[in-house]
Formats: C-alpha cells, sequence, structure tokens
C-alpha cells in the first residue's frame, strides 16, 4: 500500500509474493496477484494510466492441486453422530451435512435453500443464484428427498435454519 502504481516493479511484486508465501497457500497468493492486475489494467484501460503491468513479469506460485479426498465411511459415521442434537446441538447440522454429502452443494447454497425452490416429487431443487452467478437445478436422490421429506417446515420458507455463523461454529465443534 505504500507504492503508487507508478513505482511498482517486477522486484517490488516478487517481494511481496515471497514475503506471502511464508503464510499463506499458493492459491492465495495467485488470487491475489490476480487481483492486483486487475486493478492495474482497469486503471491503464479505464484511467487511460501511462504504465506497465509489473504483474505480468512476475512468476506466479505453482496453482495447488484441487481436493479430491473423500471422508471414508467410518469418518462419515463419526461425523453424523457428533452432529446430532444432544447438549444444545443445533437439530439442522446432521441434515445440513448429509444433504451436502448427497448433493454436492456448496454451503451457502445449502444455507439459501428455500421451500418454493424444492420439488420432492421431481426430486429436483431448483437454485436461483450460485456462486458463479448462474441458476441451475440439482437433481436430488432418494436419500435427499427423503432428508427434505422429513425436515420440519418453518414460517419464513428456509429448508435449514441456520446461519453462516451458525453453522461454522456448531461444525468446528463437531
Amino acid at each position: 500500500a505504500s507504492y503508487s502504481m507508478a513505482r511498482l516493479s517486477p522486484a517490488v511484486i516478487a517481494a511481496y509474493r515471497d514475503h506471502r508465501l511464508k503464510t499463506v497457500g499458493a492459491g492465495t497468493i495467485i488470487r491475489e496477484l490476480c487481483i492486483l492486475s486487475s486493478v492495474i489494467n482497469h486503471a491503464r484501460r479505464e484511467w487511460s494510466l501511462p504504465i506497465n503491468n509489473p504483474c505480468d513479469l512476475v512468476r506466479k506460485p505453482a496453482t495447488p492441486l484441487g481436493r479430491s479426498r473423500l471422508l471414508s465411511s467410518d469418518e462419515e459415521v463419526k461425523l453424523l453422530d457428533e452432529l446430532q442434537p444432544r447438549w444444545r446441538r443445533s437439530p439442522w447440522m446432521a441434515p445440513l451435512v448429509m444433504l451436502a454429502l448427497e448433493t454436492a452443494m456448496r454451503r451457502g447454497e445449502l444455507l439459501g435453500l428455500r421451500w418454493e425452490n424444492i420439488d420432492l416429487e421431481r426430486q429436483t431443487a431448483f437454485l436461483p443464484m450460485t456462486k458463479n452467478g448462474s441458476i441451475r437445478t440439482v437433481p436430488l436422490s432418494k436419500k435427499a428427498v427423503a432428508i427434505l421429506a422429513n425436515l420440519p417446515r418453518c414460517s419464513d420458507d428456509r429448508v435449514i435454519q441456520l446461519t453462516d455463523m451458525g453453522m461454522e461454529a456448531a461444525f468446528r465443534k463437531a
């Protein structure tokens, strides 16, 4: 932040990259350099700032491999047992995790799910807004339909009665 765009150089960007790599992963660095590059390109295109983009000349860290680990059957049983609603635990967590495992929906998609968008007969869940800004319809397995059919319906139409922070805290405890 102490540099003007005109004073940024590949050496400054590389030093930032190396410093950040000590505390965060390669994926974070790649995203941060992408944001910085976008800001500089915006200034060049929209504001006619006469500078080069030093990010183009800096080597990015190797892209990390995607996640491919799945829960084992034993881990799934243990996790679902820890999420059971006892000792003031939320009754929504076990169904939430079971739906996540059954549908591969993201956390935000599950927490934003509304009954008006669930069709148990057609076995689908309509998502009017996803992380990438598109709409999609998720097919529901028989197990997912059974999970949904057993959930109580609340007056505000949300399927899962948890906030993002509440879900995060409950999952960490489990």
